[in-house]
């Protein structure tokens, strides 16, 4: 009867064991998850951002085109005034397009040092067997 009692004592220590490094491996894994979820949110805000940017850029673009046109025009009809104001228009909106241009770069460089962060996760859990205990807890949750 002794030995029987010091048998189940020891597998009481091993299965009180085995909750806590399964408790331990699942507290792991959600910090990863919770950081894999932070981290694809970032990527898909820099994805939006970074989708509106061409278009704002070609409108710009636009701009430019038809002050250059405009310049012409006022060429044409000897208006000096209107030479002056579209080339300092010209050249805000050329200044205004160098900016974009530097923020899509930008934006699209840290949206791929984050897709590479978050799929080369260095926190990768080598799998280990799964006891018959922990599927139990785990499935009961």
């Amino acid at each position: 009867m002794q030995i029987d009692v010091k048998q189940k004592d020891v597998d009481l220590k091993q299965k009180e064991s085995e909750i806590k490094s399964a408790t331990k491996d699942c507290q792991t894994l959600q910090k990863q998850l919770a950081i894999y979820q932070a981290t694809d949110k970032a990527i898909a805000n820099l994805e939006s951002s970074i989708q509106s940017l061409p278009s704002e850029i070609k409108v710009i673009e636009a701009q430019i085109t038809q002050s250059k046109q405009d310049k012409q025009d006022a060429k044409a009809t000897k208006d000096f005034q209107g030479v002056v104001a579209q080339q300092k228009l010209r050249a805000k909106l050329q200044q205004s397009l160098k900016q974009k241009k530097l923020i899509l770069k930008n934006q699209q460089s840290q949206r791929d040092a984050q897709k590479k962060q978050r799929d080369a996760d260095p926190y990768v859990i080598t799998p280990r067997p799964v006891s018959s205990t922990y599927l139990k807890i785990w499935l009961r949750r």
